[in-house]
């Protein structure tokens, strides 16, 4: 009889150690993916900062690119020169669009990036076992993903903006220096199609704000659950 007690107290300590054990293991289990998940999110905030640093710059009125090929597009417009002044000038602000258009370029390549890091952080939050948390992290890879999107449509807009100085620059080379009556024309009848691009980047630019305190809140949330 003793020895029968003795086996079943045996079985209860092993139960408990078995309950308690897996127990444990579910709750490292949880912490690890956690980790994980908070590694990728920041990992994703590093590159996320260089990528919105590239958004802004094309646009930025620091941006001394900017400043000068503005100065030269306003002068080419709207001053009285002679026709080899102005000339000079629009192959002067040729050089500063190839300039401009790097600084974009580096909007997409910083995307790329990122858009890697979004999917990692994305899988990471996929693996979290605790469903509030796993709530929580999908929805800051959606914030994640909106952003990139914007960012993208920014730098589609940039591109355009671009081309359509552009078109001014090489018509001016094209008449030789020369601004003549059917250009201004044609610029002042593009003015509505710039303005709404205008607009629209502008848009653009404070949703991708608005976006950044929504994931901000949207980690603060994710913090406070674990």
């Amino acid at each position: 009889m003793q020895k029968i007690k003795k086996r079943i107290i045996f079985i209860i300590f092993l139960i408990f150690l078995l309950f308690f054990g897996f127990l444990f293991l579910d709750q490292e289990k949880e912490k690890n993916e956690t980790k994980q998940f908070n590694f990728a999110y920041h990992n994703y905030e590093k590159l996320s900062k260089e990528q919105e640093n590239a958004t802004y710059m094309p646009g930025a009125d620091s941006n001394s690119i900017r400043q000068d090929l503005d100065r030269i597009l306003s002068a080419v417009l709207t001053q009285n020169m002679e026709n080899n002044e102005r000339l000079k000038m629009a192959k002067e602000g040729m050089k500063l669009i190839k300039k401009l258009e790097a600084q974009i370029d580096l909007i997409g390549i910083k995307g790329e990036q990122l858009s890697g890091a979004v999917s990692k952080m994305e899988e990471a939050g996929s693996n979290l076992s605790d469903k509030e948390q796993k709530d929580y992290a999908e929805a800051i890879v959606q914030t994640a993903k909106e952003k990139l999107s914007i960012s993208s449509d920014i730098r589609g807009l940039s591109y355009r903006a671009n081309y359509h100085v552009v078109e001014i620059f090489k018509r001016i080379i094209s008449d030789k220096g020369e601004l003549t009556s059917s250009h201004i024309k044609f610029l002042n009848d593009k003015i509505p199609e710039v303005e709404e691009q205008f607009n629209k980047r502008s848009g653009l630019y404070d949703e991708l704000g608005d976006l950044n305190n929504k994931l901000n809140a949207e980690y603060n949330d994710f913090e406070n659950s674990l």
